[in-house]
């Protein structure tokens, strides 16, 4: 849990990486000192290259028998066993995953939604408990895989969406598979469709149009969600059968960007758009 384990693995204090001069790779005796409760972190480089070290020096000896225990002996700064070492490694991969888990929730409670237009029932964020959304957040692991229309998710993927983070696709995922949840028939069938926003990032035009065609979405939806990547940022439309609407979403609100939109769902989604009229969202519903 991001809330549990965000304190401890701050405490540890990141360190400038040693010469390779200084650094040697050594077996160590049972006896031999070694630093313990290690509270510091080397560069991540630093620390893959004397994993390595420690990997090739244990081949070259005539079994793992022999091996024993290894480490780095760093000139003026001690011996560090391959536990330790490793340990490192993980604080590495795990510290930004929950740094930006409870960047996310501090995002979430101090944000406001009720500038965002969208019909019901995608607009019940405006209404949302903000504060116990964020207090639920910061107690899932980090590493509890979420199961979407488009896929598994791991939590920490999601905490691209806040502030000026990229969004990626596991993002649009989530949100997306979450939104069709949201309106269902007495069959228990959803009414909102969503195109699998893999698509938007396969470059092979067969494997594009099968990920389209595989995708959760019919005309006869109430509401089709169609992500889009333009070259560098993400942007989309929402399309509206119940109103015969196509909405155009782009957070640069350029006229250009539009306009890509637009081709976009000319080259793949005519058959959906063909009775629907263009509008974008800049700020307000405009025509177009």
């Amino acid at each position: 849990m991001a809330d549990a384990a965000l304190p401890v693995l701050s405490s540890i204090t990141p360190e400038d990486p040693p010469t390779w001069k200084a650094t040697s790779i050594v077996l160590l005796a049972r006896k031999q000192k070694v630093h313990r409760k290690v509270t510091i972190v080397f560069p991540k480089n630093y620390v893959a290259k004397c994993m390595a070290g420690i990997k090739i020096y244990r081949k070259s000896l005539p079994s793992d028998h022999h091996a024993g225990r290894m480490g780095v002996s760093i000139s003026k700064m001690g011996t560090f066993a391959e536990e330790d070492l490793k340990a490192m490694l993980m604080w590495h991969d795990e510290y930004p995953k929950l740094v930006a888990v409870h960047d996310l929730a501090e995002w979430i409670r101090v944000s406001k939604f009720t500038r965002i237009s969208l019909p019901s029932p995608l607009n019940n964020c405006t209404t949302v408990d903000l504060k116990a959304c964020a207090a639920r957040l910061e107690s899932i692991s980090v590493a509890k895989l979420v199961s979407t229309r488009f896929g598994q998710v791991q939590v920490h993927e999601i905490a691209f969406f806040r502030r000026s983070e990229w969004l990626d696709d596991s993002c649009f995922k989530i949100v997306m598979s979450h939104l069709i949840d949201q309106d269902q028939d007495k069959s228990g069938r959803s009414r909102i469709g969503g195109v699998n926003p893999l698509y938007a990032r396969v470059h092979d035009e067969s494997m594009k149009q099968q990920v389209i065609a595989n995708s959760p979405c019919q005309t006869t939806n109430r509401i089709v969600l169609i992500p889009m990547y333009l070259e560098s940022h993400w942007a989309g439309a929402v399309l509206d059968y119940e109103k015969r609407k196509a909405t155009m979403f782009d957070p640069a609100q350029t006229m250009t960007n539009y306009k890509e939109i637009s081709k976009i769902l000319d080259k793949y989604f005519g058959g959906y758009t063909e009775t629907l009229i263009r509008f974008i969202n800049a700020p307000h519903d405009k025509k177009i």
